[in-house]
């Protein structure tokens, strides 16, 4: 692939900007999601100054065990997401199953397009499982959400051909590894190492 040096680098920087905030976005969401129980960093953020909002449920049932309604709130998350899972076509479900980081790189490394219902539905199974106590981690699902949201701005733009669709996955791959992780570096040499595979470029 020949790649011009005379083509327009602006789309593409705000492109990622926007990824980098979309992240963002998503872990703030993850957070706020947590004040219902008090976890998943609620109460520790900006150093204890939304203190107040964490512990919802509980100070709502202050007559209620706290070991039984973080219990209960497992039970029930883990059960409306499985349900959810359960009733989704199979192309959906094999987009949403795990934690997304997978998916992501298919995308990379085919051009496999994720769909905008997949990224909403990650982001809202997502939010409903850490809400109620699961154990998962934030990453994994903020680099799929990204990931759609490069490939989304392609394919909406007319840029649909697969070897354009990974080039764009890539960028939201690297973009949502940076920003979920802190580590820009690494983001920039996942990118440069994934461009420099001869077998995807190569006629």
């Amino acid at each position: 692939m020949n790649l011009q040096a005379d083509k327009p680098k602006a789309p593409i920087a705000i492109l990622a900007v926007f990824c980098g905030f979309l992240v963002s976005g998503c872990h703030k969401a993850y957070v706020y999601s947590g004040c219902l129980l008090g976890i998943n960093g609620c109460n520790s953020l900006n150093g204890y100054k939304y203190e107040k909002m964490g512990y919802i449920l509980i100070k709502a049932l202050p007559e209620v065990p706290e070991e039984l309604i973080y219990i209960t709130c497992a039970v029930i998350g883990a059960t409306i997401c499985g349900i959810i899972l359960a009733v989704l076509p199979e192309h959906l479900h094999r987009q949403v199953i795990s934690g997304g980081t997978t998916q992501s790189l298919v995308a990379v490394a085919t051009g496999e397009y994720i769909p905008l219902q997949v990224a909403v539905l990650r982001l809202t199974l997502s939010i409903l499982f850490l809400m109620s106590g699961g154990s998962m981690g934030a990453e994994g699902p903020s680099i799929q959400v990204c990931t759609s949201f490069a490939m989304l701005a392609g394919w909406y733009s007319g840029i649909r051909a697969s070897v354009t669709q990974s080039l764009l996955a890539s960028l939201g791959f690297s973009c949502g590894f940076a920003a979920s992780f802190n580590a820009p570096l690494a983001g920039i040499t996942f990118a440069m190492e994934d461009l420099n595979e001869p077998w995807k470029w190569d006629p």
